[in-house]
């Protein structure tokens, strides 16, 4: 799908580090996904899938925008379930190992005026 966001997360032997991410289902919005490059965008070592489903009806995974909290830490805000929730959550990488991206930290929703957090 066309929507998708880039972001510096800083550099790493004179070479920029960058966070992609957006909806890698080539049919609707779905399969939410992070990758890392550790070589200016030139190769995506890392990759982690944040969010999707097997209901082909609907988008499920849209619009996301990504923040650097920390230098080893990235936040993900997405909407899911056909634009009905934000999600916002927060997932570590590591610097030395680029194929060992990512634990999840923590998820935040936001549904109907309620926020709760997992």
């Amino acid at each position: 799908m066309c929507e998708g966001s880039l972001l510096n997360i800083g550099t790493k032997k004179g070479k920029k580090l960058l966070a992609f991410c957006n909806a890698a289902d080539t049919l609707q919005r779905n399969n939410l996904t992070l990758r890392i490059s550790f070589d200016e965008g030139l190769s995506w070592k890392a990759n982690i899938l944040i969010d999707r489903t097997d209901n082909k009806r609907n988008d499920y995974t849209a619009y996301s925008d990504l923040v650097l909290i920390n230098k080893s830490n990235i936040g993900v805000l997405y909407e899911k379930d056909n634009y009905k929730t934000i999600v916002f959550t927060q997932l570590q990488f590591s610097r030395r190992q680029p194929d060992v991206i990512c634990q999840s930290l923590s998820h935040y929703f936001l549904n109907t005026n309620i926020f709760y957090r997992f």
